[in-house]
This record gives structure tokens, C-alpha cells and sequence, in this order.
């Protein structure tokens, strides 16, 4: 530092009096050589939670060496233990120093706090404090770089398949949390999340939704990579995908889902949604169309968003669309970095929407893609006269921008009745205000100019939005004017409400539970109830629940400039009746199928059903084709209905189409099986008896895992490395068992005579805690895991690893004449010698005793008789036979689960599950089996699952746990194995299981893997009839 000199500040200004002044005055200033910098702090990742370390320089420009006496403060109080060094020497001439600071913010400070950190050095050579104020923000750079999206989308026959695939780079030197929203469809299903990391691909799991959350918490507080797809609480249309990614690691996730579109006002609409957070340098929206007839219009009306102040699609520069055939089209939008930036500066956020319809020159099609069929209907029937009650809430919410967007919105449905339609409006807060053409009672008027503009007076005069909200009331009053009305019968697509809210009920009745009870009990299925939940605080389980029980549909729209015309759209979609209460049935030659649930069938739209054609009508595919024709030219399906005046009903004949799809890509069937659970959840919102709506979110929990998809409320997804799986399992294990010590005891052990003895060796605090799954059948699952149950308290599992086609037998016993042996599959895509999953592909079972050999994969049942012809049983259909004694039930749980049991007379019992999916990296078809009954089985039963007893008298085991830890030791015939505490989902129960793990199951065998292989599927050189 340079000596003081002084200088002279001059002052100017105005004094009290007006007049102006100036002032010299002579004060000491100091030239400093020092230079304090928080450099690359903005470089930072700092989160709530999170203890960082802030490098801070001293540059001492200087000619000779000083010393600083460092500090920190800051305005927020996040600085913990000061800076680390206090006290430096920087040399002259340009020498530097680096000193840190460590910061946290508490776990619930909110994002975007800002804290400014004062960095000071004092010098031991002057009085001066120098000091460089430093900006920290909770949240900065806690979001990875998206460097590419790219969106390609496949729509066949009105069945569409999204795949977004997203590029994220985490530049930061800790792991990171990537948040982006998903706005799907309402029917759309979230079919599989995956990530690719290292050029190397992992797929996503179905897990149940409460499970997925726990493991993708642990994962995180890990610093492991994860992703995880779960449903948004508030809106089972919108899906929060987060990912957690390692630091300096560049993933592609990849989400796809499914959805079926629907007609509506003569057009198919399909629209992909996406939410950047800056423009991407590569961005991409690819949408091809196959359709099975000629396509009349191809249209890409561009992005709906709320980045511009024009309401409706925005026009968009770089769209392309290629008709490449009649029946196909291709449309493409990649649009520049600098095109990005002309729509938001912030990224893309918004819809894009493209509309397409096809030449109807007949009412019905007919798609076959193996044995699965995808059927479309129309009807040329007029569309009924409708009586309609608009129930519009005026509550204190809905003040602004709210009312003025449903004011719109009526204006526009109301001057589309026509003069033969009836309509009435009523007004509802904590009270009811009725619309009355004449002044004096409210009644349903028609649709004349005179009542129309009466009503909208109405609305944007009389109405006031105050007070609370009364549903129940509101409804009791449209159905008084409908009963008042109601003359030559009711229908209740033509005879509606339209009911809508922002709320939850405050005012009156305000249970759920009792409002749906009263509606129910007042409407009695004859007036249609339809529902708007407006904005993002009203009670949508209520309003869906009050729709599906009274023949209505339910919808959520959120505010926006545009809102208006949504809510128009839906109206319009409901107001052009021509069957309600619709069914179809088929000839013989459909097995059976499910339809898109709707209350009705409007004009210019369509009912899609899919199903499964009677086995006996197709064909085998010739040698080298996939593709399988039916014996059939047309099918006879009939179209009923009611409408006011009575029931309807139309024949419609069809004449299909085959084609022939690549393998695990058919959309004939998945489409089956999108309706099919589809309708689960639908009776799910309609249903108000708990026991019922727990039955069927089980059935939903179980076809979603099965089918492998996510639903709202029921499942998620989660993905994680193979390596990484076990140590997060069993750190929820570990979460999951609490332990309390009492006394020291000895694990027992039998010794010849029956007599019992302690083992020798290190004797461990014997702790109390709840021992996992109780009574669990023993059993072979998946990929494969092999859970055994040892007596009552105790169920033990590992893994049976080996390689394609090798066989092994899993039960041997000599004195009963019975054997099972099972074959090994890998799936298509290996991983390594290690790791790609096998599963059991094929069992043989051998009855020596009986004289039967038994063959079963996974679709076939095979018996052998001694000395007669196979006979042969397909899994799909039920059957209950018995052959020698032996019983062979099989029971079709869906298209994707078969279940077989098989009955011996010893008191033996079977269970086998076959499992059908289409082949990838992580699971292929394959069976599980489990010994559901084995008291009859002798004592010199062995195999890898024979070989553990299920009477404890047999071979008692024990469980010495390690204080402290999640592992402890089994005692088990005279051994000791170390065993850790694990969570695995057993397909017998259905349901998550905790067992004690064996890390190697020869320690527990005693017995080489060798000693357990067998040359054929039927092989048993030990076993001979008797």
C-alpha cells in the first residue's frame, strides 16, 4: 500500500433555503494494491440442504510480501466456521492466495433466496479493511444443460406411440436433480423410462407408486444416477419425470407413452406437450401417420402456448409435411436455435398440435394384426334434440379473469343451441340464483335469439361473484327443473348438466362422500351430470366421481388466455348425442374384446372397440411370415343404443384388413390392453364403496405391472443401474428393520437323537425383531430369485444364476416317483456373461409313479401319457382336467399372466405362472413355479428347491442378528451363513416381500451347481416307477 496523501472532495448542492452551495473538503485516501475475488462463484451448485466450499483470492499486486487477516460475513447467516485459512502471507508482484469458506442454507429455504456474502482481508501494515461483496443464490445451477429433445411419434390405425428422447449433460462436479413436466392426454399411459449412459441402456421398472418413491429418495441421498416417472397429484394428466444425475455425466433419457386417439368433431387431434427451460441447440418433433384407408386432411396448426399474447395456435417457421402415400403422412418441426429465441428466450413451452381425419365412404373398420383386432365405428343416426342445465359457479374465486373466460365461453355455447334444444343456467355460490326468460320462474326455454341474449344478461349483469361454494344445492335445483320438464321419457346424453367449479365445496354439504350419496340418490341414472373443474385448487376426485356415477364425462382445464374456448370445445364434444348407453356384440368369431367407455356416441365422432379373434378362425403364419389371415372375409357386429324415443340399433358389416406388425409391435393388442385397464380406472372414479375401489386398485396395480404400465395414482416407474438395484434395496430393508436387544442366547442346532446343542463359536446378542414374510410358499420367480420358506418365521432367498438352455432340477423326490426340472433363457440383448437376467423358459415335469411326463412353456401344456399320444392345452384357455389322479386346473388371468395349477394325491400342489411379454434387454416370457402344498413330499426330497424342508422339526433353522447392521447369521443343518436383510417382489403373492438374503446359495447347499444340473428337460436317471 501506497502512504496517505490527501485529496479534496468537492460537494455541491442546495440547501434548505433553495440556494445552492458548494463545499472543498481535504480528506486522506490510500492506494491499495490489493485485489480481493470470489472467483466462479455463479459456478457453484447450491440447494437447500447442501454444505458447499466457496474459493476466495488475495492478489497482492504489490512489491512486497503481506499478510491478511481473512473473514466473512453474510446476510443471510449460511457462512459456518469463517474462512479456512484466517491468516495469509501473499507474496508481491502479483501473488495470489486461495482461502474457502464453507456455506449451508437450511433444508426449507426457499429457491432464489439470495444471500451477499462480505469477503474482508485487513493487512497487518494498515488500519484499512478491504472487503468484495459476492452474490450466493439457493437453487443456482442446480438444473443440468438439456442439449438435445427429440420427439418421434408413430400413429397407426388412430393408435399413437411417443418417444421423447432428451440429451442432459450435468457440467457441475456433484450430482443433480433434472425436473421436467410431462403433459400427457388424460388416456395416455406412460409405457417405459429409460436411460443410456456409457453407450449402455436401462430400462425403467413398473413398481408400485409409494415403493418407486422410497427407492428413488434413497438413491438420491446416494448420489446415484435415477430417474423416476410418477404421476402429479393434482392432475392425472400431467407426469413429473426427475432425474438425479452423477456429476460430469452425460445421460439420454427416453419416455414413451400411448395413447388412443378419439374422434371428435369429425377430426383426430393429436398434440405433444414440452417444457424447456432454454432454447436447445437440437430440437425435434417428428409425427408419422398410417392409417388403413386414404387420408382426407393433414394439417399441423402449429404451438399452443402461453409465451405470446395470441390466444389459439401460433403459427410456427420450419414445419414440413410429406404425404408419402394416400394412407400415410409425415410432418417434421425442427426449429433453430434462433427460431427458439423468436418464440421465448427461455425455451419452448407449449403443445404442439396437428389435426388429421380419414375418406369415410363406409361406417365401420375392421384392423387384424395377429389375432388382435382394432374395430371403428360410426353412425349416420341425426344427433338428438338436447335439454341442457349450465350450473355456473359465482363464488368469491372466481372473481376476474375466471368469470370473464366462462362469460365467453357461454356466449359462444349458447348461440350454438338450436330453437328446438332447452336450456336453463343457474348461478351458484352459497346459494342458488336461477335464470329466468320470463321474470318470474325458472324453466328450461328454448333456444330462440329473445332467451339466448336473456340469459347472457343474465350472466354479465346479474351474476356477482361472492360468497362460498354449494355444489349439492346447485344440482338438487337442476334436477327440479329437468323434473318439471321431463315429459316422453329422459336420456341422459341428451338430457344434461354441465356443472362448473374451482372449488371444493365450502358451504351446505361439504363431505364427498355425502355429496355424491345425495346426487346419486336424487338423480336415480336419469339426467346426465357432466363436469369443468376450472384451475388447479378445485376438487377433481370429487367432480370425476360425480361424472362417471351419472353418465357423464369429467374434465380439468386450467387457466389461461384461451380458456374460453376449452371449455366451448368440451361442451361441443358432449352436445351432439346420437346413442347413449351404447354396447356391441359380435358374431362367432370375435373371443372377446373391450371398448373406449364413453356415456354416448356423438355425431361425427366414434366408438373404438379391440379384442381377440376365436382361436379356431385364424391361421398359422407360413414359414418365414409373421403375418396370420383369417378364414373369415366379413364380420357381423351390431351397434344398440338408446335414444329419446326408444332403443336403436344398427348392423354393421365389416370387411378387415391384416397386416403384419414386427415383433412386440402390435398395436392391435396393445391397444387391447390400453382399453382394458382403461377401464378399470374408470370404474375405479365411479365406485364410492371402499372395499370395492380397494379390489379394484388392486386389479389396476396388478395389470399395470403386468402390462408394464404407469398409472395415475397406482404405479411409477423407476430406473436404476443393475449394479446399483441391491445396495438400494438393502438400504431399505435396513430403513425398514428395527431392532431392540435383549439377552444373549445360542442359535440351536439338532444333533443325532433329536438332542439340542449350541453351536461353537462367537456368540452374537440375540435381538428381537419382526422376522420377514411369514409362510410364504417356496418358489422359483423371475429372473430367476429362488424364496424359500424354512419353517414358520423364517423365509430365506438368492439368486439362481446360470446360461442359455442349461437345465436344472429344482425338485427331486425318489420315494414319491416325482421330478421337476426347469431350462434356462436369456433375454435377446446381453448385457455381459454376468449380468444379461435369465428366467425359466420351460418346465418338465416327470410323474413316475403315475406314468405321465409333463412339458410346459409358455403358452403350452403337454401331457404324456406312458404308452399313449401327447396331448396338448393351450394356456390361454381355462380348463380343469385329471389324468391318472392328477389334477391340471389353468385359469387365464389375462393375455399376459396364465396360471396352472397341478394337483398330485400325496397332498403335493403345484403352481405355475406363465408370464408373456414382448422380448427386450431386461425380460423375456417365462414361468415361475412354486410348491404351494408339500406335506406329502419325503424327507429325501432334494433339488434346488426340494431340498428345503417346510417342516421345521425336519431341520429347525435360526437367525443371530448383528447388532447395529442389517445382516446376520443362519443356522441351518449344522452351518452358518451370513445373510443380509432384502426387499424382492414375489409374483405368488403379488406383493413386496422382505427374506434374508444368501449372497451364495452353494454355502447354503453345501452341494456344487454342477450337483443340481441335468442333460434334458426330462432327464432323471434317479427316478423309476415303482
Amino acid at each position: 500500500m501506497r502512504p496517505l496523501i490527501p485529496i479534496f472532495i468537492s460537494v455541491h448542492g442546495i440547501d434548505q433555503s433553495g440556494l445552492t452551495f458548494t463545499r472543498l473538503i481535504s480528506t486522506p485516501i490510500q492506494f491499495v494494491h490489493v485485489q480481493l475475488a470470489c472467483p466462479n462463484i455463479g459456478d457453484i451448485v447450491f440447494r437447500p440442504g447442501d454444505r458447499i466450499t466457496i474459493p476466495v483470492t488475495v492478489r497482492n499486486n504489490g512489491a512486497t510480501a503481506a499478510t491478511f487477516e481473512l473473514g466473512a460475513t453474510d446476510t443471510r447467516s449460511y457462512i459456518t466456521g469463517g474462512v479456512t485459512p484466517s491468516l495469509v502471507t501473499v507474496s508481491g508482484s502479483g501473488g495470489i492466495m486461495t482461502a474457502n469458506i464453507t456455506a449451508r442454507a437450511p433444508d426449507t429455504e426457499p429457491v432464489g433466496t439470495t444471500s451477499v456474502i462480505t469477503f474482508t482481508a485487513k493487512s497487518s501494515t494498515s488500519t484499512s479493511l478491504l472487503y468484495k461483496p459476492c452474490h450466493l443464490i439457493v437453487g443456482q445451477k442446480s438444473r443440468p444443460t438439456v442439449e438435445t429433445f427429440v420427439v418421434a411419434t408413430t400413429i397407426k390405425a388412430r393408435f399413437a406411440e411417443t418417444v421423447m428422447t432428451s440429451t442432459v449433460y450435468n457440467d457441475a462436479a456433484v450430482s443433480r436433480e433434472a425436473q421436467y413436466y410431462v403433459i400427457l392426454p388424460v388416456n395416455a399411459f406412460i409405457t417405459n423410462f429409460s436411460m443410456t449412459i456409457d453407450g449402455v441402456v436401462y430400462n425403467g421398472r413398473i413398481e408400485e407408486k409409494a415403493r418407486a418413491e422410497a427407492i428413488y429418495t434413497t438413491a438420491r441421498e446416494r448420489d446415484l444416477t435415477v430417474g423416476h416417472v410418477a404421476a402429479r397429484d393434482q392432475s392425472s394428466s400431467v407426469f413429473q419425470t426427475s432425474t438425479n444425475l452423477a456429476p460430469r455425466k452425460r445421460v439420454i433419457f427416453q419416455l414413451t407413452y400411448q395413447e388412443a386417439l378419439q374422434r371428435k368433431r369429425g377430426i383426430y387431434q393429436y398434440g405433444v406437450s414440452f417444457r424447456m427451460l432454454q432454447p436447445v441447440s437440437m430440437f425435434s418433433i417428428t409425427v408419422s401417420i398410417s392409417e388403413s384407408v386414404p387420408l382426407s386432411t393433414v394439417n399441423a396448426l402449429g404451438l399452443e402456448t402461453e409465451q405470446t399474447s395470441v390466444p389459439g395456435p401460433v403459427p410456427l417457421q420450419g414445419i414440413t409435411t410429406v404425404r408419402n402415400s394416400p394412407v400415410s403422412a409425415v410432418i417434421t418441426y425442427t426449429p433453430t436455435s434462433n427460431q427458439q429465441h423468436l418464440i421465448s428466450p427461455f425455451g419452448l413451452n407449449g403443445k404442439f398440435v396437428i389435426e388429421y381425419d380419414v375418406f369415410r365412404d363406409r361406417t365401420t373398420e375392421m384392423v387384424i394384426d395377429q389375432s388382435y383386432f382394432a374395430h371403428f365405428i360410426t353412425s349416420n343416426l341425426p344427433p338428438m334434440s338436447k335439454r341442457v342445465v349450465f350450473l355456473i359457479d359465482v363464488s368469491g374465486s372466481m372473481f376476474g379473469i375466471k368469470i370473464d373466460q366462462v362469460r365467453q365461453a357461454m356466449n359462444t355455447i349458447l348461440h350454438g343451441l338450436a330453437e328446438t334444444d332447452f336450456f336453463s343456467v343457474i348461478a351458484f355460490n352459497s346459494s342458488v340464483s336461477r335464470w329466468s326468460p320470463s321474470g318470474t320462474a325458472a324453466v328450461l326455454a328454448s333456444g330462440t335469439t329473445a332467451n339466448i341474449n336473456s340469459a347472457m344478461n343474465f350472466l354479465n349483469t346479474t351474476v356477482v361473484t361472492r360468497g362460498g361454494t354449494d355444489i349439492l344445492q346447485a344440482v338438487e335445483a337442476a334436477i327440479q327443473l329437468f323434473d318439471s320438464a321431463a315429459t316422453g321419457g329422459t336420456n341422459t346424453a341428451s338430457d344434461f348438466m354441465v356443472l362448473l367449479t374451482d372449488g371444493r365445496p365450502t358451504d351446505g354439504t361439504v363431505s364427498s362422500t355425502a355429496i355424491i350419496s345425495a346426487i346419486r340418490n336424487l338423480n336415480r341414472g336419469r339426467f346426465g351430470i357432466n363436469t369443468i373443474g376450472f384451475g388447479t385448487l378445485v376438487d377433481m376426485n370429487l367432480l370425476r366421481k360425480i361424472a362417471a356415477q351419472n353418465s357423464g364425462t369429467s374434465i380439468q382445464i386450467f387457466i389461461d388466455l384461451n380458456s374460453y374456448a376449452q371449455i366451448s370445445n368440451f361442451y361441443e364434444e358432449i352436445s351432439q348425442p346420437i346413442l347413449s348407453n351404447t354396447t356391441m356384440t359380435y358374431e362367432q368369431e370375435v373371443d372377446h374384446f373391450y371398448y373406449q367407455q364413453f356415456p354416448a356416441l356423438m355425431q361425427d365422432g366414434e366408438l373404438i372397440t379391440a379384442g381377440v379373434i376365436e382361436a379356431r378362425f385364424v391361421t398359422n403364419p407360413r414359414r418365414r411370415r409373421r403375418k396370420r389371415d383369417v378364414t373369415f372375409a366379413t364380420l357381423q357386429a351390431d351397434l344398440r343404443g338408446d335414444t329419446r324415443h326408444g332403443p336403436e340399433s344398427e348392423r354393421h358389416t365389416v370387411t378387415p384388413i391384416t397386416v403384419a406388425s414386427q415383433e412386440g409391435q402390435n398395436f392391435a393388442e396393445r391397444l387391447y390392453n390400453f382399453l382394458r385397464l382403461r377401464g378399470v380406472l374408470r370404474e375405479i372414479q365411479g365406485t364410492t364403496n371402499a372395499t370395492r375401489e380397494a379390489e379394484l386398485r388392486q386389479l389396476a396395480l396388478n395389470q399395470s405391472l403386468e402390462l408394464g404400465f404407469v398409472t395415475p395414482g397406482i404405479t411409477s416407474m423407476i430406473v436404476l443401474k443393475p449394479e446399483d438395484v441391491r445396495e438400494i434395496e438393502n438400504a431399505l430393508a435396513a430403513e425398514r428393520t428395527t431392532t431392540v436387544a435383549v439377552t444373549t442366547t445360542r442359535a440351536p442346532s439338532t444333533a443325532a437323537g433329536g438332542r439340542t446343542i449350541a453351536p461353537t463359536g462367537i456368540g452374537l446378542d440375540r435381538l428381537f425383531t419382526p422376522a420377514p414374510t411369514i409362510g410364504r410358499p417356496s418358489g422359483v420367480a423371475g429372473d430367476p430369485h429362488v424364496i424359500v420358506g424354512l419353517g414358520l418365521q423364517i423365509t430365506i432367498c438368492f439368486n439362481w444364476l446360470g446360461k442359455q438352455d442349461e437345465v436344472y432340477n429344482l425338485l427331486n423326490d425318489t420315494v414319491n416317483g416325482i421330478s421337476v426340472n426347469g431350462k434356462l433363457a436369456q433375454t435377446p440383448v446381453h448385457i455381459s456373461e454376468t449380468d444379461s437376467p435369465t428366467f425359466i423358459s420351460d418346465l418338465g415335469i416327470s410323474l413316475a409313479n403315475q406314468g405321465i411326463n409333463i412339458q410346459i412353456d409358455s403358452f403350452t401344456l403337454v401331457i404324456r401319457i406312458r404308452g399313449g399320444r401327447p396331448q396338448q392345452f393351450s394356456l390361454k384357455k381355462m380348463f380343469r382336467i385329471k389324468r391318472r389322479g392328477v389334477w391340471f386346473e389353468n385359469q387365464p388371468i389375462s393375455y399376459t399372466r396364465y396360471e396352472l395349477m397341478i394337483k398330485l394325491p400325496q397332498d403335493i400342489q403345484f403352481q405355475i405362472v406363465s408370464h408373456v411379454h414382448a422380448p427386450n434387454a431386461n425380460i423375456i416370457n417365462h414361468l415361475d413355479f412354486s410348491i404351494v402344498r408339500s406335506s406329502g413330499l419325503s424327507n429325501a426330497t432334494s433339488g434346488v428347491l426340494g431340498q428345503f424342508p417346510h417342516n421345521s422339526e425336519i431341520a429347525p433353522a435360526t437367525i443371530d442378528f448383528i447388532p447395529n447392521t442389517q445382516h446376520a447369521l443362519l443356522w441351518f443343518r449344522h452351518s452358518m451363513v451370513k445373510v443380509t436383510n432384502h426387499i424382492m417382489y414375489d409374483s405368488l403373492t403379488k406383493r413386496t416381500i422382505e427374506c434374508w438374503w444368501v449372497k451364495n446359495p452353494m454355502d447354503l447347499t453345501g452341494q456344487s451347481k454342477h450337483h443340481y444340473r441335468r442333460q434334458a428337460l426330462l432327464d432323471n436317471p434317479a427316478l423309476a416307477p415303482k
